[in-house]
């Protein structure tokens, strides 16, 4: 297998592969008979109304927004990697994880109203 060079291809490959098995994973959980809240639901909730977040065409954008947010963090996780080094990868990770979901959820869901 090739290695890519790239650190911007690099990070977005692999945050696109990430948030891909995220969804996968709630997929799998929803084919359990689990019942909760999935990523592309809450991604479309951004643009969505709880009616229209129903329909199919709102589950495949929530869907592709879902992705396109994991690949910006596979980003911004290179990006740290090449600024600090690759020393406590898994502690770098978790920590812009959660730093991009505290921002999603504290500003970016409430200027939804919702």
């Amino acid at each position: 297998m090739k290695k890519i060079n790239n650190w911007f291809f690099a990070g977005l490959v692999a945050g696109a592969i990430g948030g891909a098995g995220i969804l996968l994973l709630n997929a799998f959980l929803l084919l359990l008979g689990i019942k909760h809240g999935t990523y592309w639901q809450a991604m479309g909730g951004l643009f969505y109304n709880k009616e229209l977040l129903k329909t199919g065409l709102a589950q495949v954008h929530g869907a592709i927004d879902a992705i396109g947010v994991s690949a910006a963090n596979g980003v911004l996780l290179s990006i740290t990697l090449l600024i600090t080094g690759k020393d406590y990868l898994f502690t770098k990770s978790v920590a812009l994880s959660a730093a991009g979901a505290y921002f999603l959820f504290i500003v970016v869901y409430p200027q939804t109203g919702r």
